[in-house]
């Protein structure tokens, strides 16, 4: 761009002035060096700008999944560390997961195509199917959480407290990746 410009403006001066080499150029670097130090600026403050968006990004999106993912797990192992339990502890990190690259297949704009998740065995076709009708895709498996320790407690396996502490804790994953969108 900046070449064009320069030819553009060398074409104009050509055509236009009939004496070209009576222009003092010493003048016309005066407002260039000026233009230059004011450009110099507003590309630092846009990149300032720039780099605050995507730090802000990387702390409210992925740190508050991420911290909310580690939570999840943390109070699984310790709440249900039998045997037994590791299809639950599985499931619910296959969303969490799930979750995850959903968020930047969103950000991607590629979120309608979930056949990758399928393959990677984060999602069974069941699950895609459910979720390609779906408009915000990682919240929905927040939700789909949340509904795996409700039906829990409906069986007794968790208490109303522990229960209230893990819907927190889905509650701040959805809205992490709801700050992704």
């Amino acid at each position: 761009a900046y070449m064009l410009f320069s030819g553009a403006v060398g074409v104009l001066v050509f055509f236009i002035c009939r004496r070209p080499e009576l222009i003092d150029t010493r003048r016309l670097a005066e407002p260039v060096v000026y233009s230059s130090f004011i450009l110099g600026f507003m590309l630092v403050f846009h990149l300032s700008v720039a780099l605050r968006r995507w730090w802000s990004l990387r702390l409210d999106t992925l740190g508050g999944l991420t911290a909310a993912v580690g939570d999840l797990t943390m109070l699984l192992a310790t709440h249900f560390p039998q045997e037994s339990c590791s299809e639950l502890k599985a499931l619910v990190r296959r969303y969490c997961l799930a979750s995850l690259e959903l968020t930047f297949m969103q950000a991607q704009g590629t979120d309608g195509v979930l056949g990758g998740l399928v393959s990677h065995k984060l999602l069974t076709d069941d699950e895609k199917r459910k979720l390609e009708e779906l408009v915000s895709k990682p919240q929905a498996m927040w939700v789909w959480i949340a509904g795996i320790f409700q039906r829990l407690a409906e069986r007794r396996k968790l208490s109303s407290r522990l229960l209230n502490h893990l819907y927190g804790i889905c509650s701040r994953g959805r809205a992490a990746v709801g700050r992704g969108q």
